[in-house]
């Protein structure tokens, strides 16, 4: 029962180690997200706020 057994944990413990390796480049990404949002808050704040967006030329009122 032990050598039947051993398969499944080493393919487990392989989709467990990928999962890891995953979830710390999603981590990397999410980090490098947050400092990309908060670099164009900085820059939104230095010039001012936000602005209203011009509408495009083919905008109509309704």
């Amino acid at each position: 029962m032990l050598q039947s057994s051993a398969p499944a944990s080493r393919s487990a413990s392989i989709e467990i180690s990928e999962a890891q390796e995953q979830l710390e480049e999603a981590l990397t990404r999410n980090a490098h997200l947050s400092h990309l949002v908060d670099a164009l808050r900085s820059q939104l704040r230095t010039r001012g706020g936000v602005t209203h967006p011009t509408p495009p030329p083919n905008y109509k009122n309704r």
